[in-house]
């Protein structure tokens, strides 16, 4: 797994996010696709700021949930990752800094077992809807 421990070993016991987001290149050039991940943000669009600069994509959260451990997260990622791996998009990055091994080509948040957690439904750039 190209997720080295050691990046998100200093927040493995602290609170952390795991998002869904939505990207879009805005000339269509590339499929739109859905990325799972984790960050200590609970803004969850700051972990794309690089790609709001450099990259002509739209991103937009759809589901994020936090966790109070970034152990809890992170395990949860795999296993997601590991239940849509059949959906793997494998294409070029829509983005410029991150690697495609945490993409889908289908909306994953419309499947039972993300329903299943209860994430919570946010706003488009990622604030909780109450």
């Amino acid at each position: 797994d190209h997720m080295v421990l050691g990046k998100i070993a200093t927040n493995y016991d602290k609170p952390m996010w795991l998002y869904i987001v939505k990207i879009v290149t805005l000339d269509h050039s590339l499929p739109e696709v859905y990325k799972i991940g984790i960050t200590k943000r609970s803004y969850i669009l700051d972990r794309f700021w690089v790609d709001y600069k450099k990259s002509k994509t739209k991103i937009e959260v759809l589901f994020k949930q936090k966790y109070l451990t970034g152990k809890e997260a992170h395990n949860m990622e795999q296993q997601i990752k590991k239940e849509f791996s059949e959906y793997s998009y494998t294409g070029k990055s829509p983005l410029v800094n991150t690697k495609t091994t945490e993409m889908f080509t289908i909306d994953i948040t419309k499947k039972p077992i993300i329903i299943g957690l209860g994430i919570r439904s946010c706003s488009p750039d990622g604030e909780p809807i109450e």
